[in-house]
């Protein structure tokens, strides 16, 4: 094991404590961008941080950061 403290945003709670899931916390800064993939519509299968409408983009074939 490395002889550094993980971030914060890396470490999962204990079972019981804090948010299901690690949060991810980052401090740069927000930035438009156009995202080209393949999009197709899913099935709700309590998949986390899902869009109301299932939708689902992959495989992400090209980023423009504007």
């Amino acid at each position: 094991m490395a002889n550094f403290r993980m971030p914060e945003s890396f470490v999962t709670p204990e079972e019981g404590k804090g948010d299901p899931m690690p949060v991810l916390k980052t401090s740069v800064k927000p930035t438009p961008a156009r995202v080209t993939g393949i999009g197709f519509f899913d099935r709700w299968h309590n998949q986390t941080g899902v869009t109301p409408n299932v939708f689902e983009l992959q495989t992400v074939l090209k980023i423009e950061w504007m």
